[in-house]
């Protein structure tokens, strides 16, 4: 955390920007951003992360791009990899830092990738820097130490035992925020001397792409016939994320008629193909594959569940959070989840139904009751917005984001 002396020299890398009633320079030390009337000033965040796939972690940095000024908060991205989330961050109008593509495995590669993020320091003059999980912990808190910045680590999955956990316990950050209990739970007794924070992920409620803003157009186009109930399932294409189990619960319902089952997402690495081959070969094998589609990767997901009916994701192992399962509840789908890790934080009777982890028979029961009782599945769909807006308005978790960052400045 950086003293009065980190605070000086920040003030001599900033340009200290004013305006017409602001002559104040935003970097004052530690402490008198309050007590100097700076709180109208946003608090200047540098996320560092890779980059590389896709997922939840970067459908978060996509939201907090996308996040309105008046929010109190200023994000910029550091990034290792080009992509789709630097395409997608761009588009929000986030400021994108590009490294380099750096590796444990390739310490020239890494070195270029340092120094890249020191320039971006030293260009951005950050109020705190935010690496989001262990992997840009291990490589880049180094970095943040010298530059004297106060360094935050955010916690999206289960803590490990791994070369880059061991990497990153070196860098003790200033504030550890966790996404769910369970992510916090799994930290034990690593950084014993850093405060841990719980902020739920702040999700935006999605909004269906123009072109396909109609459901019985998204119905129609994805072969779904009138009066049958559209079962979704949003993740990337890991075994853990429960596809097969989904797929071996609904093989118990081939005596209900109306049900259609569809998978957004699609493989990014070779195990996700080979799994992702195992899904259609699985779906074949019990029977259902008149009734599963396999959609792969869209950018128009909103769209996807805006025509869905039921949104399931029965998780073989705890989800860290669970952006998807939020997602749907904003969509009005009601949520059929395992319960354990995250979406035991986001899923309760108003909106949904938790099952055992495991259980296919549990959860047989909980589809064939969504399918079969019309009116069960209104009241959770009725249910299901003002839930995950209790949990994830990005208004009320942007403020206590900031509410967390501000006192390290």
């Amino acid at each position: 955390m950086c003293g009065e002396s980190g605070a000086d020299d920040r003030v001599r890398r900033c340009a200290c920007r004013q305006s017409d009633d602001q002559r104040e320079c935003r970097h004052a030390p530690r402490g008198a951003r309050a007590a100097g009337g700076l709180t109208a000033i946003p608090l200047r965040l540098l996320h560092v992360y890779s980059g590389n796939l896709f997922g939840g972690v970067e459908r978060l940095l996509v939201t907090l791009a996308a996040t309105p000024a008046g929010a109190g908060l200023e994000h910029h991205v550091a990034l290792c990899y080009e992509g789709r989330l630097n395409d997608e961050l761009r588009g929000a109008g986030a400021t994108v830092h590009m490294l380099a593509a750096a590796r444990l495995s390739a310490p020239v590669v890494t070195w270029r990738a340092r120094r890249a993020l020191r320039r971006a320091i030293d260009c951005t003059a950050p109020d705190v820097i935010v690496c989001h999980g262990p992997w840009s912990l291990a490589l880049f808190g180094g970095v943040a130490r010298q530059r004297r910045v106060p360094l935050a680590l955010w916690q999206h999955g289960p803590a490990g035992s791994t070369v880059t956990d061991r990497m990153a316990a070196r860098h003790e950050p200033d504030v550890i925020i966790c996404n769910s209990r369970y992510t916090a739970s799994t930290l034990g007794n690593r950084y014993p001397r850093t405060q841990r924070q719980i902020i739920f992920n702040p999700v935006e409620r999605p909004r269906p792409h123009e072109a396909s803003a109609n459901r019985a157009d998204v119905r129609r186009e994805l072969g779904v016939p009138p009066n049958t109930v559209l079962i979704t399932h949003v993740s990337r294409m890991e075994s853990w994320k429960g596809h097969t189990a989904l797929l071996e619960a609904l093989a118990k319902l081939t005596d209900v008629p109306n049900w259609r089952l569809v998978f957004v997402g699609g493989p990014q690495r070779e195990k996700e193909q080979r799994h992702f081959d195992t899904v259609r070969r699985t779906a074949r094998t019990l029977g259902i594959a008149h009734r599963v589609a396999c959609l792969g990767e869209r950018r128009d997901v909103a769209s996807v569940l805006m025509a869905s009916d039921v949104y399931c994701q029965p998780n073989l192992s705890p989800e860290p959070f669970g952006i998807a399962l939020v997602e749907a509840l904003w969509m009005r789908l009601p949520v059929v989840a395992t319960a354990q890790g995250g979406p035991a934080d986001i899923v309760d009777d108003t909106c949904g139904i938790l099952v055992p982890p495991n259980d296919p028979d549990s959860l047989a029961s909980a589809l064939r009751r969504l399918c079969e009782d019309g009116a069960c599945r209104a009241a959770m769909s009725n249910g299901a917005p003002a839930r995950a807006a209790t949990l994830c308005d990005p208004a009320g978790r942007m403020a206590d984001l900031r509410a967390v960052l501000e006192p390290l400045c």
